[in-house]
């Protein structure tokens, strides 16, 4: 198919990215069936009167999600995935909604990559522990177990009070309430305090569905430079007195993906620099609940303007969609409806299940049998990623590797994907559009199976990183 021409959205993203999009679309839609051939480069930016540079970097941007694949000479092709000719009309359909997460293979028939790029809890054997609570909350709440919440236990806020506590720091019952993991919370946080076209600050690069969510909500990521314990105070200081931002979003205790930790001091700095320009603040600890040596929260040192959330899908189960977050004094109730609003209501057995797991001290159980776990699979990584720069901690789930001279974040990543490893590019965290080029890529180890799988997977990213580029071949 030499003759597609997309109509690309309007939308305040790069028109490459845009084409990109339309791209990934129309090979879900079967509009582009795999195997089939995209228009040359040339005629299609002659068609959508654009610049050749825009269409190259969008075909580009296609085959670094893994959705097209091309030789000089020949062109450039939808992927088939399943290994044989990228050419064939006739390829299954499915190899490629895997690629995009869409898949819908069983466990024993799934062949895709390892998954290097998700930090969910790993299987320590927790179902042991949740399965007994499981069966208590159906047997006692059999009708409520498949409906929508219709009223808030306040046991569910006291559950959440105790989770969300930080050393001798704990939250007030009556301004925390339940969410549906951290993602809805640091949507909801940001929805409550800003209004469309007002101004966040994000840390670069942060936590990639925070930037997301930052704009499907309307709302406009600014970013400050970080050093070693995260934004800068003079950095957050110009923006708020140049830019007049509503909140920041934070995760002091233990950033994503860099793994920056704000000293007592630092804490102290930002929250000053909030005060005084009447800044929000939303405080993400999801990796927090992992570490065992405590600071103050944000929360703790400014209650009158922090919202603090965290989950339980680092420590005890991602499937459970079970989090909290506490609020400042009135902020509550909007922030709850907010939630509502966004996320949808929120499901009571799942919500009861978290909460009984929390104040039963099951939570706390398999919290601890996940740290041990993650720390066995820490000094895999150190065994195999010795002599390279890279930051980690060994209750953390995730690595910030540094990448030899002649690695790019993201042929780094295509490398990896060859070799059927999926790991998350520097791209995937940034804020917005930067020439600025890390070369790094984070690795989480917790989502794959077993340390079996972790091992074999880190020493094929150790031979990528040995051999370098000359060890992995591609096309343009």
């Amino acid at each position: 198919m030499t003759d597609w021409v997309p109509e690309l959205k309007d939308s305040r993203q790069p028109i490459y990215l845009r084409l990109a999009d339309a791209i990934e679309e129309a090979i879900v839609s079967d509009e582009l069936p795999p195997g089939s051939k995209l228009p040359p480069q040339r005629n299609l930016a002659f068609d959508l009167g654009v610049t050749l540079g825009t269409v190259t970097r969008a075909y580009q941007t296609a085959r670094e999600r893994g959705l097209l694949t091309g030789e000089v000479g020949r062109g450039t092709f939808v992927r088939n995935g399943n290994g044989g000719d990228d050419n064939d009309l006739k390829s299954n359909h499915e190899p490629i909604f895997s690629m995009l997460g869409r898949g819908f293979t069983d466990e024993a028939s799934q062949k895709g990559p390892l998954i290097f790029s998700s930090t969910s809890a790993p299987n320590v054997g927790q179902m042991g522990l949740i399965r007994p609570v499981l069966e208590r909350v159906m047997a006692k709440d059999e009708h409520r177990s498949i409906d929508y919440v219709r009223r808030l236990p306040r046991s569910w806020s006291e559950a959440g009070a105790k989770w969300l506590a930080v050393g001798d720091w704990e939250p007030d019952p009556f301004s925390t309430f339940a969410t549906h993991g951290a993602d809805p919370a640091i949507l909801a946080a940001m929805a409550t305090v800003a209004a469309p076209g007002e101004r966040i600050v994000m840390e670069t690069p942060t936590y990639k569905c925070a930037a997301q969510a930052i704009g499907l909500i309307g709302r406009i990521p600014i970013v400050g430079e970080c050093d070693e314990e995260g934004l800068r105070p003079d950095e957050f200081e110009r923006l708020c007195a140049r830019q007049h931002p509503r909140a920041v979003f934070l995760m002091p205790a233990a950033q994503n993906p860099t793994h920056a930790r704000m000293s007592e001091d630092r804490r102290r700095d930002i929250v000053d620099i909030a005060r005084r320009h009447n800044v929000w603040i939303i405080e993400d600890n999801v990796y927090g609940s992992l570490l065992t040596d405590h600071l103050t929260p944000l929360a703790a040192l400014a209650p009158e303007r922090t919202f603090h959330l965290s989950s339980l899908s680092k420590s005890v189960g991602a499937g459970l969609r079970g989090g909290w977050m506490t609020c400042p004094p009135g902020q509550a109730p909007r922030a709850a409806s907010a939630h509502k609003v966004l996320a949808g209501p929120k499901s009571f057995l799942l919500a009861q299940l978290s909460a009984e797991l929390v104040l039963s001290g099951a939570a706390d159980e398999i919290r601890e049998q996940v740290r041990h776990e993650l720390a066995a699979r820490h000094q895999l990584i150190c065994k195999y990623f010795d002599g390279f720069e890279f930051a980690s901690n060994p209750h953390l789930p995730f690595v910030w590797l540094k990448l030899p001279e002649q690695w790019s974040s993201a042929s780094f990543v295509r490398a990896a994907e060859a070799h059927g490893l999926r790991i998350d590019g520097e791209d995937e965290y940034k804020p917005v559009r930067s020439e600025t080029q890390l070369h790094r890529v984070r690795i989480g180890t917790s989502a794959v199976p077993t340390r079996e799988n972790v091992e074999h997977g880190l020493s094929l990213l150790a031979g990528l990183l040995l051999h370098g580029a000359a060890a992995y071949e591609t096309f343009a």
